[in-house]
């Protein structure tokens, strides 16, 4: 028992009090008096612990007296961690009771206040700490001394401080302490938040939180059977099931039924329907992993729910989770819900948010703003606890493509959210889960020997081939005066577009020469012309470099710079180096390839000084002057004859509104930007190698330090338009869907055609410093690509559903029972996976292989065997109906025989899908410049073959690829529904291109 005499007044002290004995499990009686003198004699009983030991003492002052209470319990929630953070629940603790609660009192300063507040808790989630501490009671209880819920009211001007109370007012000591207040918030908070709330204020009363959770809870989502119940089915490696509902009635009691079921077992990716039932498996389980990725969230969940993991070096880039023989999950995010399925299962917006994690690892940025307005005014994506959809979204939250955009976009919420979870005890138990595994997994000799290498390299300096911290991006090419640890690249992109292949070699070459050299490379939008620029573009960029594995070091705007150009412009002008001309533009060019001065070259400082101030103005006079650098108008090099520096424009600018009116060209500006950013190494396209003299002209003349410039060749492929202008014409003529259309040469484009980052990474540093300007063919592109492929991915039957033949199997050894098998997905790896193959009396082949078949002719069923065909039935115009075969399966035979794909004929061992070909958008393989795109059209650049493929297609994902036997590689354009067919999308081998 704790006993606690109190002046009524200090009532803020004794509701914290009230709060830290809820938090700390001790009793508290309460004596409230008048005065101090209403305590008397009894100064020695004022707090005492009948524990083993007895506490006597008088704590005078509010302080005191929370501390002790806070201490009461040493590994009470309501203690820092730590003495920094000790040190800050202290400091929090004196504000509260000092400068907080006494301008509450006298109502005056308040808003000075919380507005601090509400800046502090931009980037935390509580006061302190990572948790609720006796400085986030100290501070709600005096905010609660006056009217607390009349601080709704502020949630536009004061966002993180309801956010910050509401999370406090729901921890259960704070409820139990002042269940009045609480109450009275959670009912306000709850009808500010779900109108539907509004009609229910009589819900306040003794049962108010069973009446307002029913209020309020939404509607429960029906979880499919799946996910509800555990499957009962056995696995078996060959299952048997009734080709007809009545046979299947028929035969229910007899022996060989047990083996029967109604759908096959097999992986599905998606969650929750389909997904493996972890009470169905038992562990210990083993994740894969190979690439720069870490199973986290994985460890988290494992060392949550107390599963045992362990870790392994994979064959194949990314994470998996190996759960049997034959079966696998895919992505750290699929392993995190696997493993919280018993807590994912429970609450319908628990297994929303844990869903919407797979829209995070898809590099949607719309996903990311979601999440980050989601959690505006809340500290736990679902309630006020942490729970397993937190578990989940972080791990989806660890994919490199959040480490780029957090640098460019404003996500504090989803900031905020990780440096609190980072901190959680499950959280950090489960990264030291993980670092256990990584210390006891086969890849710890590996990591040590890099560790040993990238020391070597260190050491040696200029020892460059060992110092890349990934393989994928070492690259055989050097750069001149490198010094180690010290080389800044950049990559400057103009947000006018989006990436194309062009584009993807620049960045490739930047990063990698970054990493060779243990440096940096820059993300830099080049947003110098605002005329063409567009925020949708800025999120593309970024997206696609995610996609890449591009990890910027830094992501900047020249428009960053726009005040510091101006300057070194202005200097120009004053030095005579620089001059205003308002000559008209047509003359100017003309001008300029004559070789001929401009009037205005030898005009005045001072006059050049006014034209200057006039353009900036946006006079009349100043926007028809532009600002030219005075070089040489007689150069060979025509670079060098005074080119346009500064120009006016009178548009506002996507990132710097209407500030500026007058813009820098890129020509003027990256020089000066790469300087101020440290860039050692500026890569440029050979085919502006003759601006490479301007710009050493333009860091000589403002004094500018050096920048090294390297060429290389751009990637040019016939009949390929990486024009930006011509693209958007395509997109206004409704030629194309947009610029990520697979017929287009963006980044977007030609990675949802199939080509894998690993072939187009590895086609640029094949190419290496390639001198060659000549236009290059797509084969060899397509074909280190199927390289790529081939061994890695699953294999599966579809075939073209028009005139499809029908086959009697007349010798099949189950009668009309339909048998189920697991083979592997790739005949030549295991780890691929698994599929199901069903197997019947009544099989179907393409009319284009049974139109090649005779009588007794010998022919290979793929993945089956080898079969006698003893019948042949044509109609009159000679297309094949039907044919009988007859299995020969001890026939092991199979040089010289057709091979033929073929599935069952039951419609639900069937999927709908469509086989799409697509060609190139021009006929010509290089356009020139006066030359009309109308005019060199392809006709058709898209083929559509409607099919029926296997099962297994059920299973597969967006994005995926697979081999279809017999037919080539394809890849998963739209996933399968009940009313759509999968899509898919034919990708070039090298001899299709």
């Amino acid at each position: 028992m704790t006993t606690l005499y109190a002046i009524a007044e200090n009532n803020h002290v004794v509701n914290v009090c009230k709060i830290l004995a809820a938090a700390s499990g001790v009793k508290l009686n309460l004596h409230l008096v008048s005065s101090a003198s209403g305590i008397g004699s009894k100064y020695d009983h004022v707090i005492s612990l009948p524990a083993v030991e007895t506490v006597h003492g008088f704590f005078s002052g509010s302080s005191a007296v929370i501390r002790f209470f806070a201490k009461i319990h040493p590994e009470s929630l309501l203690n820092g961690d730590g003495v920094l953070s000790q040190t800050k629940v202290d400091q929090w603790i004196d504000f509260a009771l000092g400068d907080l609660y006494s301008s509450l009192v006298v109502a005056r300063g308040s808003e000075r206040l919380f507005e601090g507040l509400n800046l502090e808790l931009l980037h935390s989630s509580f006061l302190g700490s990572y948790r609720f501490t006796a400085a986030d009671a100290a501070v709600l209880c005096s905010l609660a001394s006056s009217n607390l819920t009349s601080l709704l009211k502020t949630v536009e001007k004061y966002p993180n401080l309801v956010r910050w109370i509401d999370v406090c007012v729901h921890q259960t000591c704070v409820q139990v302490a002042l269940e009045k207040q609480a109450e009275e918030w959670c009912l306000a908070r709850g009808i500010q938040t779900y109108a539907a709330a509004a009609k229910e204020r009589e819900l306040a009363g003794p049962s108010f939180r069973q009446k307002l959770r029913k209020a309020l809870q939404p509607e429960p989502v029906k979880l499919p059977s799946a996910v509800a119940s555990s499957s009962s089915s056995a696995k078996t490696s060959s299952t048997a099931v009734p080709a007809t509902a009545e046979s299947s009635s028929s035969s229910s009691s007899s022996a060989e039924t047990k083996k029967v079921s109604s759908k096959p077992t097999f992986e599905v990716k998606s969650y929750p329907a389909s997904k493996p039932n972890l009470r169905e498996y038992q562990g210990p389980f083993s994740v894969l992993v190979k690439g720069r990725e870490k199973p986290l969230g994985a460890f988290i969940a494992a060392k949550l729910e107390n599963i045992k993991l362990t870790l392994k070096q994979g064959t194949a880039m990314g994470i998996s989770l190996s759960i049997s023989s034959n079966e696998s999950i895919n992505g750290d995010v699929n392993i995190t819900q696997f493993l919280l399925q018993a807590q994912t299962e429970k609450d319908p917006e628990v297994w929303k948010w844990s869903n919407f994690a797979q829209r995070l690892t898809q590099k949607d940025l719309s996903a990311y703003n979601e999440l980050n307005n989601h959690l505006t005014l809340r500290t736990f994506v679902v309630g006020h606890t942490l729970t397993a959809a937190d578990i989940i979204v972080y791990a989806g939250l660890q994919d490199a493509f959040f480490s780029g955009i957090r640098k460019a976009y404003d996500m504090d919420n989803i900031e905020r959210y990780m440096s609190m979870l980072k901190l959680h005890p499950t959280v950090v138990d489960g990264v030291q889960y993980l670092q256990e595994a990584e210390k006891n997994s086969q890849t710890a000799p590996q990591q040590a020997e890099k560790k040993e290498n990238e020391s070597q390299a260190k050491s040696d300096n200029k020892q460059s081939s060992s110092s890349s911290s990934n393989d994928q991006w070492n690259i055989n090419l050097e750069l001149d005066g490198v010094e180690y640890g010290k080389v800044v690249t950049r990559f400057p992109p103009e947000p006018s577009g989006y990436l194309h292949i062009g584009h993807a070699k620049a960045v490739f070459l930047n990063y990698a020469f970054a990493k060779k050299y243990n440096g940096k490379m820059i993300l830099r939008f080049d947003d110098t012309n605002p005329e063409k620029e567009k925020s949708e573009y800025e999120d593309a960029i970024l997206e696609d470099l995610g996609t890449l594995g591009i990890i910027p070091d830094l992501i900047t705007r020249t428009s960053d710079s726009f005040d510091l150009i101006q300057k070194h412009a202005e200097d120009l002008l004053r030095r005579g180096l620089a001059y205003m001309d308002k000559t008209e533009r047509e003359k100017m060019q003309q001008e300029r390839m004559d070789g001929i001065n401009s009037i205005y070259r030898d005009q005045p400082v001072e006059e050049n000084l006014r034209l200057w101030a006039e353009m900036l103005k946006g006079s009349k006079e100043g926007q028809t002057a532009c600002m030219r650098a005075k070089i040489d108008m007689q150069a060979e090099n025509k670079a060098l004859r005074d080119p346009v520096c500064f120009r006016y424009s009178g548009l506002a600018h996507p990132s710097t509104g209407t500030k500026y009116i007058c813009y820098p060209t890129y020509d003027f500006a990256c020089p000066i930007v790469d300087a101020v950013e440290g860039v050692t190494h500026a890569l440029r396209d050979r085919q502006f190698q003759d601006r490479n003299d301007q710009y050493a002209w333009f860091l000589n003349s403002m004094n500018l330090r050096e920048v090294r410039v390297w060429g290389f060749s751009r990637m040019n492929f016939v009949r390929c338009l990486l024009s930006k202008r011509k693209i958007i014409w395509f997109i206004q003529k409704n030629l194309i869907d947009g610029w990520n259309d697979p017929r287009v040469p963006t980044v977007k484009g030609i990675l949802r055609r199939g080509l894998t980052v690993e072939a187009l990474r590895g086609f640029v540093f094949m190419q290496g410093a390639s001198k060659n300007l000549n236009l290059m063919q797509w084969d060899s592109l397509w074909a280190l690509n199927k390289k790529i492929l081939d061994p890695i991915v699953p294999r599966f039957t579809a075939l073209a559903s028009n005139n499809l033949c029908s086959v009697k199997v007349t010798n099949y050894e189950h009668g009309n029972l339909v048998e189920y098998r697991t083979k592997d997905s790739h005949p030549k790896n295991p780890e691929v996976g698994k599929k199901v193959v069903a197997f019947g009396p009544n099989i179907l082949l393409e009319q284009v292989d049974a139109a090649t078949v005779e009588k007794d002719e010998k022919i290979t069923l793929m993945n089956w065997g080898n079969a006698y065909v003893r019948e042949v039935k044509k109609d009159s115009s000679g297309v094949v109906k039907s044919l009988s075969v007859e299995l020969a399966l001890d026939d092991k035979d199979f040089k010289k025989t057709k091979k033929f794909t073929w599935l069952t004929e039951e419609p639900h061992n069937q999927v709908k899908c469509v086989l799409i070909e697509l060609d190139h958008l021009i006929t010509k393989d290089k356009l020139e410049e006066e030359e009309r795109l109308e005019d060199f059209l392809t006709e058709v650049t898209m083929t559509r073959v409607e099919a029926v493929g296997d099962l297994n297609l059920r299973t597969l994902s967006r994005g995926t690829h697979i081999q279809v036997e017999r037919k080539g590689f394809y890849i998963v354009d739209k996933i399968s529904n009940e009313d759509e067919p999968v899509h898919l999308i034919f990708v070039p081998d090298g001899h299709t291109a």
